[in-house]
């Protein structure tokens, strides 16, 4: 295994306070905040020993408690809908069968079209896929699509593009997005857009703090007035929708120009306007130019606030993104909340600290019978095998596909429980109202078409000044995306060549008779009334299944359940092939179990598969399971019971093609072998599937022909040398001091790389940095050993420490 080189990707909550120190990062403190996100949601996280708790006893049948078995009571009591009966079944494990099925199931949809993913891109396949969408509205199918707020607002034209083109049709298509702003995340935004001169206190920061803070609470409250239970408000100052557009958008200069100069222009409209006049657009428009005119100059100039601030929220949304930092962006804003000043601050910090819980599903259903999920997006990296229209690799992933025998309404009851989960979704007029793109995309445009260095300054902002006129119509862009997305689809199907008909297709049938159970990990507790839910934050070790993490709930219960169907004569497998491998410490304690001889594991093999440094897309994750893997390894060695112990092997994707810096495929799948069950879903084996995002799968039973055939296309590419490498030697002998040193060399180099770029001085030390590193991938191996070891203080500690990577 080579050195992981990703070293970004350690940064995390208390190393903002270094970035301050080595950046001069300018504090214009209003309130300074002392109290970080990690302390607020330590109480979110376990407080049951691992290795007393099978699960939550309360989602557990008898069998389950007494024997370890995981019974079909058990299965029936986590799953979201009724044993479903599967009249024919396939496992996608091919991209362009994977697209084809999806089309297929689209274009036969008679009645209803329920979707959730995480991504939804405007690329080539997806276009087609967006294409037939639109056609079976017009047909008169209901069509819901439910997709995550943060990875999909970019393309917030676009959407508004595929939802217009079916107005008028017999059926309808509407959009709805998942992981919208709390009232404290926007009444922060305010909070931070509200200038003192505004308020005329611009020479009082006190008084103007004080002043905010109560202006804040009033709009918000007003705002509030005849809001159903749960519902957000939706308000917009003009200048809080735009800091929010650049939050979810992660456009770091916009985000440090909202905080450092809306005290000098109100920008745009507001929620409470009522205007809709030309005036007040004529008005709204020549603020808005003003504004971007003081961003671009700012954006140019050495004004060394400006540039400073811009780096922070440039690294910090960076981190945020790959998880790398526990919530880096709130402690970054820290210096301009009034977070002292609030009623409930540990509401506000619980909001920041839950920014990103992410939308994860990923769900096609059609007509409440036709259902297909798994590990992939809707994205060309995922509907397609390597070619030119790729711009990076392409996933090895797996879908499942399975026809019932009759329509479940309650699968669609159960998409509609996310649909409607008025705490966390939003409508795209709702989105408009609290944080409308305009502004964003009239700005990202001027940028792309006035940016070449070959123009004067005067030609510069002339065209930037054109550009964003132009495109603050958002009519003609979600025209222009209408007709990107046709162009796409016509390209897809002139220049794309998937696979032939006669080249062999992994795909797997499955056998008819076979009884699946469709699991969710909710933000809800699933019992409650649905008018009743309130939304939950994190999880519990023992007690998975009130907090609604059902998947995990069944694992944990599936993996001793292996253990028990196991002897001399039937041995058992335990298949985790999963991208993303960082156990949260309820999965950490079962492997334990496992290993020591707790459980009765004699008989059982582990195999896992996950990406290596070089594969993945996620380099975070990688960097971290290292150490936490590491740990496994140190315990398997010491405490591995010779006769009750189960054995374990560990399996990395190798780097694939020419380019040493990006490998042309990258490991997506979520699959488990569970002994007797097999299980494909949308979540990964790391502390963030459990405690923030949503993530849903089916468990298959009674399949043993396609579990047999998928144990046996498993073990093809795990004997594929050139495709696979066999890390268990590696992960048993490596040292842990030197795996330290080696990451400290290409922590300095690439902080060194990354500061000069963002800062323009690459003599900035990065030795504090460097330290902070090492101390992280020292705390991850040792609460993973003492998770291991059965602290549940370690296992609180890894949980609340990890769970945003």
């Amino acid at each position: 295994m080579q050195t992981i080189w990703y070293a970004a990707a350690v940064i995390q909550t208390a190393t903002i306070s270094l970035f301050k120190q080595v950046l001069n990062f300018p504090l214009i403190t209003v309130i300074p905040i002392a109290v970080f996100v990690t302390t607020s949601c330590a109480s979110l996280v376990p407080s049951a020993s691992h290795r007393t708790s099978a699960g939550d006893p309360a989602w557990l049948s008898t069998e389950s408690l007494e024997k370890g078995l995981l019974s079909d009571e058990t299965l029936a009591l986590n799953a979201s809908a009724p044993p479903l009966e599967v009249e024919a079944g396939r496992i996608l494990l091919d991209n362009d069968s994977a697209f084809e099925q999806k089309l297929e199931v689209i274009r036969g949809a008679r009645e209803s079209l329920d979707l959730a993913y995480y991504i939804l891109e405007n690329d080539y396949s997806s276009s087609l896929l967006a294409t037939e969408l639109i056609a079976a509205a017009r047909r008169g199918v209901q069509v819901r699509i439910l997709l995550d707020y943060f990875n999909n607002y970019l393309r917030l034209d676009y959407l508004r593009a595929l939802s217009e083109a079916a107005l008028g049709a017999e059926g309808t298509l509407e959009i709805r997005l998942y992981g919208r702003p709390t009232d404290h995340i926007i009444g922060d935004a305010l909070y931070m857009t509200l200038g003192c001169a505004e308020l005329g206190l611009e020479d009082d920061l006190s008084a103007c703090a004080e002043e905010k803070t109560r202006v804040v609470q009033e709009r918000i409250s007003t705002a509030r007035t005849g809001l159903p239970p749960g519902q957000p408000v939706d308000y917009n100052s003009g200048d809080s929708g735009i800091f929010l557009s650049g939050l979810y958008s992660m456009n770091a200069g916009l985000l440090a120009h909202t905080v450092l100069n809306t005290q000098d222009i109100s920008l745009g409209s507001s929620s409470e306007d009522e205007g809709g006049s030309s005036e007040n657009k004529e008005k709204n428009l020549r603020s808005a130019i003003a504004f971007a005119k003081l961003y671009w100059k700012a954006r140019a100039s050495n004004d060394k606030t400006f540039q400073q601030t811009a780096a922070q929220f440039k690294l910090d949304l960076a981190f945020l993104m790959f998880g790398s930092k526990l919530n880096p962006l709130f402690d970054a804003l820290s210096a301009y909340l009034p977070i002292r000043q609030l009623e409930d601050p540990g509401a506000a910090l619980r909001d920041w600290g839950h920014l990103t819980d992410f939308m994860h599903h990923k769900l096609l259903l059609a007509d409440s019978r036709s259902l297909i999920l798994g590990g992939r997006n809707v994205a060309d990296a995922y509907h397609m095998r390597k070619n030119p229209m790729v711009d990076r690799y392409v996933f090895l992933d797996t879908d499942i596909r399975i026809d019932l025998h009759q329509a479940s309404p309650p699968l669609t009851t159960a998409f509609e429980g996310l649909w409607n989960f008025r705490p966390m979704v939003a409508t795209l007029d709702q989105v408009d109202l609290h944080a409308p793109n305009d502004f964003l995309m009239a700005t990202l445009a001027a940028d792309a078409a006035c940016g070449k260095e070959s123009k004067t300054e005067p030609e510069t902002d002339s065209c930037r000044e054109r550009v964003f006129t132009r495109s603050m119509d958002r009519k003609a862009r979600v025209a222009r995306a209408r007709t990107d997305m046709h162009m796409k689809t016509g390209d897809f199907h002139r220049h794309y060549q998937p696979r032939e008909s006669s080249e062999e297709n992994p795909d797997i049938l499955m056998e008819p008779g076979v009884t699946a159970y469709y699991l969710e990990n909710l933000p809800y507790e699933r019992s409650v009334p649905v008018n009743e839910r309130e939304r939950g934050f994190g999880s519990v070790n023992g007690r998975e299944g009130h907090y609604g993490k059902h998947i995990h709930n069944v694992w944990l219960s599936g993996m001793a359940n292996s253990c028990n169907a196991a002897s001399v004569g039937r041995p058992q497998r335990i298949v985790l092939n999963n991208a993303y491998l960082l156990p949260p410490s309820n999965l950490m304690g079962r492997l334990a179990d496992m290993i020591d001889g707790t459980l009765d594991c004699g008989n059982v093999t582990i195999d896992v598969l996950t990406n290596s440094a070089e594969s993945t897309d996620l380099s975070i994750i990688n960097f971290f399971a290292r150490y936490s893997l590491k740990a496994i390894a140190d315990y398997y060695l010491s405490h591995h019971h010779p006769d009750k112990g189960a054995t374990l092997r560990y399996f990395e994707l190798r780097h694939q093609g020419p380019d040493p810096d990006v490998s042309e495929l990258s490991l997506h799948s979520k699959d488990l072998v569970l002994g007797p069950d097999l299980f494909i879903g949308s979540a990964n084996l790391d502390a963030r599937s459990l405690l923030m995002d949503s993530n849903n799968g089916l468990l298959i039973r009674g399949a043993n022909l396609s579990r047999s055939a998928y144990l046996d296309w498993f073990d093809q590419v795990l004997d594929d040398d050139r495709l696979v490498e066999n890390e268990t030697g590696w992960l048993v002998r490596a040292s842990l001091d030197a795996m330290i040193k080696d990451d400290r060399v290409a922590a300095e180099r690439f902080f060194s790389r990354l500061l000069g770029r963002l800062t323009g001085d690459d003599k900035i030390p990065t030795t504090p940095l460097v330290d902070e590193v090492e101390r992280l991938l020292r705390l991850a191996y040792e609460l993973s050993a003492g998770t291991l070891r059965g602290s549940e203080d370690a296992a609180k500690r890894f949980n609340a420490q990890f769970k945003f990577l």
